[in-house]
């Protein structure tokens, strides 16, 4: 208020009218969270093209497979990495629609 007082007395009265440092914070929080999605999406991008080179290269490189812990039937590496990869895709798509206006900003 004493910053806007200096320039101009009229307007300094209407600093925080009707909003709370909170609100503001709040505010300035989405902002930096919108632009930090935009970097995350980038680096699971990156992540779910490493994987795709994972899964092609050991889409025949045999492994156990595991049911809680436990020995089951044998799959593959390649196949381990494909569903890891599809689950990064599924959180980039989540990860831009809330970037491209899921933010209460």
């Amino acid at each position: 208020t004493a910053v806007v007082a200096e320039r101009s007395p009229e307007a300094a009265e209407y600093v925080h009218r009707g909003s709370t440092s909170q609100d503001v914070f709040d505010t300035g929080a989405m902002l930096v969270a919108q632009r930090a999605l935009r970097l995350i999406v980038a680096d699971l991008r990156a992540v779910a093209e490493a994987l795709a080179g994972l899964a092609a290269t050991h889409r025949d490189t045999a492994m156990a497979g595991r049911t809680l812990a436990l020995h089951a039937v044998p799959t593959t590496f390649g196949l381990k990495a494909a569903g890891w990869r599809a689950l990064v895709l599924d959180s980039v798509e989540r990860l831009e629609r809330l970037a491209d206006g899921g933010l209460p900003v």
